[in-house]
């Protein structure tokens, strides 16, 4: 048991403290976060009996109300006000209830064609183009810019149709998908979207896929879920993995249950210490963390986890699940490296109208 103890934990030093062959090279609260996983795991490793981990021959397990937050990943949000951060799919802020969110930067929703960041207008009628406070010296002017709508320099550039927004003073197309189902035509030339999804992608590394759904009144109620590993055979297969889930939509987690790859292995899925559940939740994004406190085997291809996902009743906007792309998914490197440089796909949409699917 001691030499399984030092290995997992020479897994995990390895696998999050020196990413590469060095000390810890990121930014000092994501080394405090690794440090202190590091240390809850080795607790788990070494000191606390195996049995704290969920029981194989219980592998589904109900999901609290009270669901706990614990940041494993630190969020790229530099240079962005809103949206999700593309390294950990956090949230980097919400706008004001006048502003929408593009290009990762807070824009006036109306015709002004005005950026606001913080509350303060942008590029107002004072003209700061240049950063000079003169009033007098403003540019460019609604012809010189050949803008469409809103306003320059205190000059109306004139206004956009009822179909129409205004973005950087651009009359641009509205999408029309109200009442529609995927696929309609958007009234901008494009489609509504997205479109019904049932599997990630084909022959990724990680892939998710719908293995059934369930109906009540004429739309779906639940979708069981299956996340499988997809490696050649002499690949270096992982030992240990950190798989980030990404769901947004009306719906939530159930359940989770083990697949037969992770029973084969002897692996389990370490538990939120503050919630006791065998994920770890942080706004949309779900963690799951997979080892062994007995065992250094690899975890062979097929399905790794089975996920029970309750729908809403609405049908305004689908469930979209998603694998998260980051650093540092497997250990040992070998195996981590079998996912570097591929697509993980774009996820799963599941739309509660059965309509939807049409």
């Amino acid at each position: 048991m001691k030499n399984t103890c030092v290995k997992i934990l020479a897994y995990i030093n390895a696998w999050f403290m020196t990413p590469s062959g060095g000390s810890c090279s990121k930014t000092r609260s994501y080394c405090f976060a690794l440090i202190s996983l590091s240390i809850f795991m080795g607790a788990v490793a070494c000191n606390k009996p195996v049995n704290t981990a969920p029981s194989l021959d219980a592998t589904v397990t109900e999901m609290p109300s009270d669901r706990g937050v614990t940041e494993i990943c630190e969020p790229n949000c530099q240079g962005r006000e809103c949206g999700v951060d593309p390294r950990c799919g956090f949230s980097c802020g919400e706008c004001a209830d006048d502003q929408v969110c593009e290009s990762a930067m807070c824009v006036s929703n109306d015709e002004s064609g005005r950026q606001v960041e913080g509350g303060a207008e942008m590029g107002g009628g004072q003209g700061s183009q240049g950063g000079d406070d003169n009033p007098n010296d403003c540019s460019p002017s609604c012809e010189s810019a050949s803008a469409e709508c809103g306003e320059l320099c205190g000059e109306s550039c004139g206004s956009c149709g009822d179909s129409q927004r205004c973005e950087d003073n651009r009359c641009v197309c509205i999408p029309q998908c109200a009442d529609k189902s995927c696929g309609d035509d958007d009234g901008c030339g494009g489609q509504c979207s997205p479109c019904p999804r049932s599997e990630s992608c084909e022959g990724c590394a990680l892939r998710l896929r719908v293995l059934s759904t369930s109906e009540i009144g004429g739309q779906v109620s639940s979708a069981q879920i299956a996340l499988s590993l997809q490696l050649p055979e002499e690949a270096p297969h992982p030992q240990i993995a950190d798989i980030h889930l990404m769901m947004t939509g009306p719906a939530i987690l159930g359940r989770v249950g083990l697949g037969e790859s992770l029973i084969n292995a002897n692996k389990q899925l370490i538990p939120d210490p503050a919630t006791g559940m065998p994920y770890r939740v942080n706004g949309s994004v779900y963690s799951f963390m997979v080892l062994s406190t007995q065992n250094t085997n690899e975890i062979a291809t097929g399905d790794w986890l089975v996920l029970d996902i309750q729908l809403g009743s609405t049908d305004a906007e689908p469930v979209q699940l998603k694998v998260i792309e980051r650093e540092q998914t497997f250990a040992p490197p070998a195996a981590d490296l079998q996912l570097w440089g591929s697509s993980l796909g774009e996820g799963l949409v599941i739309w509660p109208a059965l309509s939807q699917g049409e």
